[in-house]
């Protein structure tokens, strides 16, 4: 088996991978409303009435904090969708660059000069999953806090708004300026929210 097959499986094996993704995305998705998108009302950190706001009650913490989960859940499966269309982008990069380097009788470059090297060719992939790893640990922070001292459900809700913007950053990446903040700053804007109002919450304990 010659470079030019080997390269074409691996782009289908990481197409493929990018629609399994898709479709653990879309999965958790249909499990999460299956399951019902409520919590019980209020903040996730709440005591339960035996034990008269001693302790934190694991049972109703855990019920709490599923709505969350399943999007947490989705997230993961998201990132990964953006991972495999990134090695989609850098193998289909790599055939191109070789098919023009042949034509212009020139040195074709390897697959880690066109990942690392050659930004033009998969600037978007790479962005797509840069900016996604810059902002999701923040977002699961700001989730996390919201669902425990401010309110499960709307945390759970705008964790879901988060998720659609970033599902959209790709699409945002490819238009002209202002395009690319129609995915940022609903992101942005959920993520703050989340978070100042868990800090309110926590103060005003």
């Amino acid at each position: 088996m010659d470079l030019e097959e080997r390269q074409e499986k691996m782009k289908i094996l990481a197409q493929s991978s990018t629609a399994s993704a898709a479709l653990g995305v879309a999965g958790v998705v249909y499990l999460a409303f299956l399951r019902g998108l409520s919590a019980p009302p209020g903040p996730a950190l709440r005591a339960s009435e035996s034990e008269r706001a001693v302790e934190p009650s694991v049972i109703p913490l855990v019920s709490a904090l599923i709505p969350s989960f399943f999007v947490l859940a989705a997230t993961v499966a998201l990132f990964y969708v953006f991972l495999f269309l990134q090695s989609t982008a850098t193998f289909t990069a790599h055939s191109q660059a070789r098919a023009e380097a042949r034509k212009s009788d020139k040195k074709a470059p390897t697959l880690q000069e066109v990942k690392y090297t050659n930004p033009k060719a998969t600037w978007c992939a790479n962005r797509t999953v840069g900016n996604y790893m810059e902002q999701w640990p923040c977002f699961v922070v700001a989730l996390l806090l919201h669902a425990l001292l401010v309110d499960a459900n709307r945390a759970a809700l705008l964790g879901w708004v988060w998720l659609g913007a970033r599902a959209y950053y790709p699409l945002a990446f490819s238009l002209p300026f202002p395009g690319l903040l129609a995915s940022t700053v609903p992101a942005y804007g959920v993520v703050w929210y989340l978070l100042g109002t868990a800090v309110y919450a926590a103060v005003s304990i």
